[in-house]
């Protein structure tokens, strides 16, 4: 469902046009608070992964099927990487 139109070759927004963009935003968000209030909140760390990657999957959504092309959707790939490093790095078991 887009907010506003999109046509193939519009440059690139700040600010995402489509609800699911929006969504992904507010996900990725959410798992920046989450993950800087670990210490206060309980078990709030594995929510903000988990947040991470569902604003990962829906910034991905929302590029594939909605054609969105905001650099605030773009960096909701971040917490994505972020936290899969952080699962490597752990099952790794560096020294």
């Amino acid at each position: 469902m887009n907010i506003g139109a999109r046509h193939p070759g519009a440059p690139i927004s700040t600010l995402p046009a489509t609800t699911l963009g929006w969504w992904a935003v507010g996900l990725s968000a959410a798992f920046g608070g989450l993950i800087l209030t670990a210490t206060i909140v309980p078990r709030g760390a594995g929510l903000g992964f988990l947040l991470g990657l569902a604003g990962g999957i829906a910034g991905l959504t929302a590029i594939l099927r909605d054609g969105e092309r905001a650099v605030l959707v773009l960096a909701t790939f971040l917490p994505v990487v972020i936290a899969v490093a952080f699962v490597v790095a752990e099952l790794g078991g560096g020294a």
